[in-house]
């Protein structure tokens, strides 16, 4: 246990691929005989939904993306206990965390979907400014067309698309 997660580590590698563990439905004991024994005692099932359902508690939570690793020597599983913006936000100066939070929200947003934040223009552009430099944001375009958004490899923006791909794409 962590201040900001818990780690799971077991011994081995999983038995199914990473993504099969994430959408569920594949169940593979590493031990039939034990496994069975609890299956006949209602202590166990066979669905293979505990991947699955670790993803989808977190997503609905939104906190950050769990992750999975898993080697010949070890298992790793981490679960974030904080929401996923709060972990970005910790770290992020305070006068930008508005800004921040908006773009977030929104994806893509221009200036005048930010500017009620500031009590000046001076003062948005400078925030603005400075998330882009410090590589939080990104801007495309120029003048009243420019956008600003986030990085791709953002975990906010992840964490948007794993929760599209599990809702439209793989049918959960």
């Amino acid at each position: 246990m962590y201040d900001d997660y818990i780690e799971f580590d077991n011994p081995g590698e999983m038995r199914v691929s990473s993504l099969d563990f994430i959408q569920g439905g594949t169940s593979i004991a590493r031990n039939p005989k034990i496994f069975d024994a609890f299956i006949r005692a209602r202590l166990g099932e066979h669905t293979g939904s505990g991947g699955y359902r670790i993803y989808k508690t977190a997503g609905e939570l939104k906190l950050r993306t769990p992750i999975i690793s898993s080697s010949i020597i070890n298992t790793k599983l981490i679960l974030w206990k904080i929401p996923l913006i709060d972990s970005i936000l910790k770290d992020m100066p305070e006068e930008l965390r508005p800004t921040y939070k908006r773009i977030a929200e929104k994806l893509v947003v221009s200036y005048s979907d930010l500017k009620d934040l500031y009590a000046s223009s001076y003062q948005g552009h400078n925030i603005i400014n400075e998330l882009v430099d410090k590589k939080y944001v990104k801007r495309s375009g120029k003048g009243k067309g420019t956008k600003y958004y986030l990085p791709s490899d953002d975990p906010s923006v992840r964490m948007s698309l794993n929760s599209y791909i599990q809702e439209n794409l793989l049918g959960h």
